[in-house]
């Protein structure tokens, strides 16, 4: 990940933050209120789009973004659900945290030591955990293979670019960082 995508990445947390916290408020859409939308009109089952919509804002609308991307892309209604789901075991970790996480390259391996540990611990097993959580939610069996492949390449970065399924995770994989797909 470029410290160009990584500089972005706060900058989109931060915006998050204030369209969820000042703007929303006075009226507008909350951040990702778009891909809340995408999920029902997907058939979504209710406890996904609950899934989603405890994430973070700056998850919501990151996700949004993602999953518009793959759509203009060719990606079919398990990748956009896949990709809307894909942060949302993060939680409502901090803003703090998130940042640090990011600054730090996003690891997602290992113990996160020092300040917000347990909260940036969470994010270094978000794509493991989201897995799970999506299974259980009622995602479809391709998407379910989706976020595990995604939590593969995530565990073992791009030097691993070898054929997962259909190339679904990898799409999700290379735009989630900054790419192309």
């Amino acid at each position: 990940m470029s410290t160009a995508h990584r500089i972005s990445q706060v900058a989109a947390h931060l915006a998050a933050v204030v369209r969820e916290r000042l703007i929303a408020p006075l009226g507008a859409a909350p951040a990702g209120a778009e891909g809340a939308q995408r999920l029902l009109e997907l058939g979504a089952s209710d406890a996904l789009r609950e899934l989603y919509a405890l994430a973070h804002p700056a998850d919501r609308a990151a996700a949004t973004r993602l999953a518009t991307a793959l759509r203009r892309a060719g990606g079919d209604e398990d990748e956009e659900t896949a990709a809307l789901l894909h942060d949302t075991a993060k939680g409502r970790t901090g803003l703090l945290a998130r940042i640090l996480h990011v600054l730090e390259g996003s690891p997602v391996g290992g113990a996160a030591r020092g300040p917000l540990r347990l909260e940036r611990q969470r994010l270094r097993q978000h794509a493991t955990v989201v897995v799970t959580l999506a299974r259980s939610a009622g995602a479809s069996p391709r998407c379910v293979e989706i976020l595990t492949d995604l939590a593969a390449l995530e565990a073992h970065g791009t030097g691993r670019r070898e054929a997962h399924g259909d190339g679904a995770a990898m799409r999700l994989f290379l735009l989630d960082s900054g790419g192309r797909a």
